[in-house]
């Protein structure tokens, strides 16, 4: 039970620490300074609810849709490519969209108007449930994997991917509120949006040719 729980932990690291959709919002907010810890706990019981998921009911759910698995891969592609292709664009331009409300959030604070924990939540919510490369991480891949166990180790590895979303999430939250003082930076901010981008396009790359069946 011990093995499958660090086995799920070391997976859940390697699945999930990537700078998708989900992570750079996380980011955000950890620049900001708003509410970080509350979005970070959000996020990470988002990835837990489609591990459980996942682990339990995958064979359920691909044999009430049989095209489950292929829809949603090319649909995370397609999600993948296309949020990249909007980070290259925005690293490229002389002054990048959607930093001015953290750049004046660090440079004048008493100007900026945080996000409500409402809003922090649903916007979470939206990055985390509509979001192929989330649901293809946890729900289709660690579930996949976990729905294979017996079920008296099924609870072990449930809890060893969960364990690595909440130290991965809070691990950025923090670091990216220690480290919002270099986002005062234009360059920072583009090369930022740039190294997104990269990473973006590889994990489209590697989904797409990841042949996502159960067997």
């Amino acid at each position: 039970m011990v093995e499958i729980y660090f086995k799920a932990l070391l997976m859940g690291f390697g699945l999930i620490i990537a700078l998708g959709a989900q992570n750079i919002f996380i980011i955000k907010i950890g620049l900001q300074r708003n509410n970080v810890m509350l979005a970070s706990l959000v996020a990470s019981l988002c990835d837990v609810t489609l591990i459980v998921v996942g682990t339990l009911f995958m064979s359920l759910l691909t044999v009430t849709i049989p095209y489950f698995l292929p829809i949603t891969k090319w649909l995370g592609c397609a999600y993948l490519a296309f949020y990249g292709l909007m980070s290259l664009i925005n690293s490229l331009r002389a002054n990048p969209k959607g930093w001015d409300t953290i750049r004046s959030a660090l440079t004048a604070p008493q100007q900026s108007i945080p996000l409500s924990a409402g809003k922090i939540i649903v916007a979470v919510l939206f990055f985390s449930y509509l979001n192929p490369h989330v649901i293809i991480d946890t729900l289709i891949i660690l579930g996949n994997v976990g729905s294979k166990l017996p079920n008296e180790l099924k609870g072990a590895f449930i809890a060893g991917a969960a364990t690595a979303s909440f130290i991965w999430f809070f691990t950025i939250g923090f670091c990216s509120q220690k480290a919002s003082v270099f986002f005062t930076n234009v360059k920072v901010v583009k090369l930022f949006d740039f190294i997104s981008a990269m990473i973006m396009f590889f994990i489209a790359f590697q989904l797409a040719t990841f042949d996502v069946q159960l067997s």
